[in-house]
């Protein structure tokens, strides 16, 4: 039960997380690397992308691509991911103002719910 309790919270705090992000600023960053993980315990894949950004005159290195935890995959999915986001393209990084070294390539997606937060939805 604690660790259900444990797993609710923290989701709800993900989810929330991701709401906010739909209001951060961006800025322009660029990829650095774009690969595929693959989990081979699981036969199972996962993009990992790393991307840099510059705020205020200071550099910034990132991977994520939500502010969720990117759910394993497979081949194609991954390998689709790895080509949208592949080395040396400019991509826009939002960032939390406050906190500059937390960000992402795409606000208020979350993997693991449809791939979209609703802007409408009565839970958030």
């Amino acid at each position: 039960m604690i660790l259900g309790a444990v797993m609710f919270f923290h989701y709800s705090w993900r989810i929330w997380v991701a709401r906010q992000s739909l209001n951060w600023p961006s800025v322009s960053g660029t990829i650095v690397t774009s690969t595929i993980q693959v989990l081979h315990y699981r036969g199972t894949y996962t993009p990992s992308v790393r991307y840099k950004y510059i705020i205020d005159g200071k550099t910034y290195f990132n991977d994520a691509i939500t502010l969720a935890h990117t759910d394993p995959t497979n081949l194609e999915k991954a390998q689709a991911k790895v080509t949208q986001y592949n080395s040396g393209r400019t991509v826009t990084v939002y960032y939390n103002p406050k906190s500059p070294s937390d960000a992402c390539l795409e606000p208020g997606n979350i993997p693991w719910e449809n791939y979209k937060i609703l802007k409408e939805s009565p839970l958030l």
